[in-house]
């Protein structure tokens, strides 16, 4: 399938339902916000690296800048 935003919506919307995980990266064993992101981008064929070593909150939200997509 092509590599579009809605492509990245579609692949992203069959995680709905989907429990939460800390670091999770399978909708079948729980995902986090950046897990649903991985997961969809590589259905649509897209290669990113995705941190894996940060906590639930950070009290510095300018660490994930640039982090998301290399």
């Amino acid at each position: 399938q092509p590599m579009t935003g809605a492509a990245l919506a579609r692949a992203a919307e069959t995680c709905v339902g989907a429990r939460f995980r800390l670091h999770g990266r399978d909708p079948e064993t729980g995902l986090d916000c950046l897990g649903v992101l991985a997961f969809a981008l590589t259905e649509i064929g897209c290669v990113a690296a995705i941190p894996d070593a940060y906590r639930l909150r950070s009290r510095l939200p300018a660490d994930m800048d640039g982090k998301a997509l290399a």
